[in-house]
């Protein structure tokens, strides 16, 4: 049996079993990597977990389980992206007013904010003051690929729960932080062949582009945190403070949105030629 309908990393599924079986599981959760049709169905599972009444939960065999896997249930709501996949303003409002209802069927009620990246900026901080004081009886689960496409102020409020990249073989690791360093590094040539040259290796290889695109995200990051006099990951070597010493703050913040644009792209099964066309164009136009 799967315990939460989904393959998992086993830390992960034991760090969640432990959570639930305490009775302190964490008012909000990030569940990050895999994709998206498995943290949705892991966040289904949880969210059956905390309205399930029986003993050793999720029962799923209750009829709290059923409706809460199958999406019916009245105390767990999903909300997702618009027509033009941004989660607005005007849908945190609706989740922060709505968390004031009392559960009805259950002891608790369950938010899930499906591509949780997605939300706006001014979406993110108005669920700020309720992700950090919720009621005892409302849990919130934000799904993202890469968690830190969400605000550091949303991030540091939730316990993360990484399910892996599922769908990446762990073969793909190492070439994946080479490729990555190597189209992150390209960026501060001097011509648009170095990145062209880099960005290459993903033409025939989409599971390494998968892989590929958090770890520039994270290069991105750590060179915004080299910007700013701040120690970085050694993992990626003087990449960051190569591309610190380029760029300026306003042009690397551009550099860490478009990659994330990219990954979401990626995520939505994108024309992936057109992804990696877009690799070139689109980091490049910010070194001009």
């Amino acid at each position: 049996m799967q315990y939460f309908g989904t393959e998992i990393n086993k830390s992960t599924e034991n760090a969640l079993i432990s959570a639930l079986s305490s009775g302190r599981f964490p008012h909000t959760v990030i569940l990050e990597g895999g994709n998206a049709e498995q943290r949705l169905t892991l966040a289904r599972h949880l969210a059956a977990a905390l309205v399930c009444k029986s003993e050793e939960r999720p029962c799923l065999i209750c009829n709290a389980c059923k409706k809460a896997v199958s999406g019916s249930h009245a105390d767990v709501s999903i909300f997702s992206p618009d027509s033009k996949g941004t989660v607005k303003n005007e849908t945190a409002k609706n989740i922060v007013s709505s968390v004031g209802i009392i559960p009805n069927e259950a002891d608790s009620s369950v938010f899930i904010i499906e591509e949780a990246h997605t939300l706006t900026v001014s979406a993110q901080n108005t669920l700020l003051k309720i992700l950090e004081e919720p009621p005892r009886y409302a849990f919130f689960m934000l799904l993202c690929p890469i968690k830190t496409a969400l605000l550091p102020t949303v991030i540091s409020r939730a316990q993360v729960f990484f399910l892996g990249n599922a769908d990446t073989d762990t073969s793909k690791l190492a070439p994946a932080l080479d490729a990555a360093k190597n189209v992150m590094a390209a960026l501060t040539a001097a011509t648009d062949y170095e990145i062209l040259e880099a960005a290459a290796v993903f033409e025939k290889d989409k599971e390494l582009l998968k892989a590929a695109f958090p770890l520039m995200h994270e290069i991105s990051v750590e060179a915004m945190k080299a910007r700013g006099r701040m120690e970085t990951d050694v993992r990626f070597g003087d990449i960051p403070q190569r591309l610190a010493s380029k760029f300026t703050m306003e042009r690397l913040i551009q550099t860490e949105k478009r990659i994330v644009t990219l990954a979401r792209s990626l995520e939505r099964n994108g024309n992936y030629n057109l992804i990696i066309t877009r690799i070139c164009t689109l980091l490049r136009s910010d070194t001009k």
